[in-house]
């Protein structure tokens, strides 16, 4: 969904305090590579239906194509949980600290990402994409920056999942990123 992004920006929570200078800290100086986007194992009732994939552009941009299948209105009442997972090579996938939770799943993106709402606008006829209608859509060549705030992550694999909710209790569906932050 459009919250891709937000995963990975959000990865910038991980970043602490990291000393690019000391050689046996495992993060420094970054670029991301997108591996792949899937369904997560679990997708609750999964009543959102999608097909995603994205290829890489340049070092930091990526080309999103998908198409997605809301079966209700994405407005106040809809949320979306997002998790980050970092691969333990002993453990397995283990969650981090770091869990947000959008309140307004449409006004938040719709703030965090103008650019791709007025778009998704523009495919429903409507000024303000908020609500966005429940229906398909279909996104063609959207670009994907991963320029982020932070100048330094640790590096390591990552799992974000966007787990989307409806009336605060039941999940529709939930998209899995997976990922890598590697030195420059």
């Amino acid at each position: 969904m459009m919250s891709i992004l937000v995963g990975f920006v959000l990865l910038s929570v991980i970043y602490e305090g990291i000393d690019a200078n000391n050689p046996f800290v495992a993060g420094g100086p970054y670029t991301i590579n997108v591996k792949r986007i899937d369904k997560c194992r679990n997708q609750g009732t999964g009543e959102v239906e999608f097909n995603t994939k994205i290829s890489k552009k340049s070092p930091k941009e990526y080309i999103l194509n998908a198409n997605w299948t809301w079966p209700y209105d994405v407005d106040e009442f809809m949320k979306t949980k997002i998790l980050s997972y970092k691969w333990s090579p002993p453990s397995g996938w283990m969650q981090t600290v770091f869990t947000y939770e959008t309140s307004n799943m449409c006004k938040e993106l719709d703030q965090l990402f103008p650019k791709m709402w007025t778009s998704l606008s523009e495919a429903q006829d409507e000024e303000n994409p908020c609500p966005l209608k429940a229906g398909k859509y279909h996104v063609e060549d959207w670009v994907l920056n991963l320029n982020l705030p932070a100048e330094n992550l640790m590096y390591g694999q990552y799992m974000v999942l966007f787990k989307f909710i409806k009336d605060n209790a039941n999940t529709i569906g939930c998209m899995a990123m997976f990922g890598e932050v590697v030195p420059l």
